[in-house]
């Protein structure tokens, strides 16, 4: 689950690069991954480069 992580961050920001990480919180919690993205936008941001 945890190599899939960054992906998941990815996919959504690819989509909509100022989606809100609030929004893909909501996102997996409905998906039933269980998973909260705490991580800042700066280090999403560097998930993305």
């Amino acid at each position: 689950m945890e190599r899939l992580y960054p992906r998941f961050i990815i996919i959504h920001h690819t989509a909509g690069f100022d989606v809100p990480a609030l929004t893909i919180d909501s996102y997996h919690a409905k998906e039933g991954f269980g998973v909260k993205i705490t991580s800042p936008k700066s280090l999403v941001d560097e998930y993305i480069r």
